[in-house]
């Protein structure tokens, strides 16, 4: 880790040694890869078993210069494999180190993750194909993605909030959610290419509350395609297209 450009917060909520105590370790205790120090050597991959004997329910890594999450043939945060429940890794990849895969299948607590404003130009159906499906909220905002698998989100049947905006990607297609979306309130599809909207993208979503496509380049909103959910939104957010109003 590059201690010059590297501010390295790591959040470590509900720490307990033992796991039955309900106070906070002592910082002294933490382990010294909790902080940056102007002595640290170039370091760009976490040890994979950095968290082996922690009780870490939440990490937050933000901008640090990353090449991965693990050393190459093992598993990014073993050991809290049924631990581990909110996820951030945000403004530590970049254009030179790119984050082009991620495998968290692992992890069956994990109910939020978020990786917003790294450089992920193509988010393929590999990354999610193991779930976990216990993921309630992810977010890949801001990561100038290209291109997404047609099954990208697919496996992940439990989410209730999905943020995919600020990127590049069009078009949207339906396989790329889950299939059963039955919990899903929110979902912002804001700053794509996006031109059009699919007749079938709502089916299957009877608890979307929330929906932002701001600043596409969408010019129609067809019935068909919004006739499923428009009686329950509560939010639609559609600015900054080219709507044509004609009919």
């Amino acid at each position: 880790m590059r201690a010059n450009i590297c501010a390295y917060l790591l959040l470590l909520l509900g720490l307990a040694l033992p796991v039955l105590s309900g106070v906070c370790p002592d910082p002294g205790r933490f382990p010294p890869t909790c902080r940056c120090d102007e002595d640290v050597e170039d370091e760009e991959t976490l040890p994979s078993r950095i968290f082996d004997w922690w009780y870490v329910v939440r990490i937050d890594i933000t901008d640090c210069q990353l090449d991965s999450l693990a050393p190459p043939g093992e598993v990014a945060f073993s050991g809290l494999e049924d631990k581990l429940e909110v996820l951030e890794i945000t403004s530590s990849f970049n254009e030179k180190n790119q984050l082009t895969k991620i495998d968290l299948g692992h992890l069956r607590q994990l109910r939020e993750l978020d990786l917003a404003y790294n450089t992920i130009t193509e988010l393929s159906n590999d990354w999610f194909a193991r779930g976990p499906t216990s993921l309630a909220a992810v977010s890949v905002s801001n990561n100038k993605i290209q291109r997404m698998g047609d099954r990208a989100f697919a496996t992940l049947v439990n989410l209730e909030q999905l943020s995919i905006d600020g990127n590049r990607f069009g078009p949207i297609r339906r396989s790329m959610l889950p299939r059963t979306a039955d919990q899903l309130e929110i979902l912002e599809l804001d700053d794509n290419a996006l031109t059009s909207i699919p007749d079938n993208l709502f089916t299957g979503m009877p608890a979307l509350t929330e929906l932002t496509i701001r600043t596409n380049g969408i010019t129609h909103l067809p019935e068909r395609a919004f006739k499923p959910i428009w009686s329950q939104l509560e939010v639609f957010d559609v600015r900054e297209n080219p709507l044509e109003c004609d009919s």
